[in-house]
């Protein structure tokens, strides 16, 4: 075996670890999200969304950054509430639930998070 082909495999084993930590981790996450929204910290839960919008692509879950995207500009400009945030929760809890299956979520195929996504404001 090459150096370079060893190299490679241990890339592969080193971002295969982050990716499981991070889907590890969520749920913690997602705990601090509900904590900040029944504080209706929405400063803060904007933060937190740019952060896991940001996290979400580089480890490999696109669903994430693609609803977070939307969480952040909607809690920045004023368009989310606690109720719309439960239906991220349960949005949330499904993703975790494919994730667990090896599946991909995909966020345009589940009627919340397509409610969500129609928060993204226009962008003139």
């Amino acid at each position: 075996m090459t150096k370079a082909k060893r190299d490679g495999e241990k890339l592969s084993e080193l971002l295969l670890e982050l990716k499981n930590d991070y889907r590890k981790n969520f749920p913690k996450r997602v705990q601090s999200l509900r904590e900040l929204t029944q504080l209706q910290d929405w400063e803060s839960l904007t933060r937190e969304f740019h952060k896991l919008k940001g996290t979400g692509r580089t480890y490999g879950y696109p669903e994430v950054s693609i609803l977070c995207e939307v969480l952040e500009q909607a809690c920045r400009e004023g368009r989310v509430d606690a109720v719309q945030m439960q239906k991220v929760f349960s949005v949330f809890a499904r993703m975790m639930e494919s994730w667990e299956d090896g599946q991909f979520f995909h966020p345009h195929q589940d009627p919340e998070a397509q409610e969500i996504m129609a928060l993204k404001g226009d962008p003139s």
